[in-house]
């Protein structure tokens, strides 16, 4: 499909490999389930895109993780295969290598998908501390309207017919979109 592609005021498709190397440190994505390396222990994945970087030398980017990891206040063992993990430790050592890269945004593709509602409340508190905190962007794509409503700033809606943008849940509600009704109407 034809289109554009634009992050940082750059066009993100057209760049030379120098440009877009730049911009994938701006950048980070965390895919539905958080996949880690499975052959290699939690901090080795959480160090993985500094070192191929070349962000520090290798003691100063396993400091640099196991600061993020104290900052994620990550309960588990950072030397044990993602294996041997549960989902919310595996979930914080994806967020914790995103934030090796001190990227201003962040693109998380259904972070809630797998979740029990307890692990929903962690989650959507580190979200919302990360965004606080670090000042970062997180751009969500998701279907739990309970932190749509409560957090998004901007709401981006995908429908059959294109793309709309709302300025938060009460303008996202409060339009008379018919793919709006019909998708809160599913969601209810």
């Amino acid at each position: 499909a034809a289109g554009e592609l634009s992050l940082f005021g750059q066009d993100a498709i057209r760049l030379d490999p120098e440009a877009r190397r730049a911009l994938r440190l701006k950048a980070a994505f965390i895919g539905e389930g958080a996949p880690l390396l499975s052959v290699v222990t939690g901090l080795a994945n959480v160090t993985l895109p500094a070192m191929y970087h070349h962000l520090g030398q290798a003691p100063e980017i396993r400091d640099r993780a196991l600061e993020t990891l104290a900052f994620l206040n990550y309960p588990g063992r950072h030397d044990r295969l993602p294996a041997y993990l549960n989902q919310h430790e595996r979930l914080l050592l994806a967020i914790a290598r995103c934030l090796m890269l001190s990227p201003g945004l962040i693109f998380l593709d259904e972070p809630f998908h797998m979740a029990d509602s307890a692990c929903r409340q962690r989650e959507s508190d580190i979200y919302v501390r990360l965004a606080q905190e670090r000042g970062l962007t997180l751009l969500i794509a998701t279907h739990n309207l309970g932190f749509v409503k409560r957090h998004a700033d901007e709401i981006l809606f995908l429908h059959p017919g294109g793309t709309a943008r709302y300025a938060g849940w009460q303008d996202f509600t409060g339009r008379r979109d018919a793919y709006v009704r019909a998708f809160l109407a599913d969601a209810a």
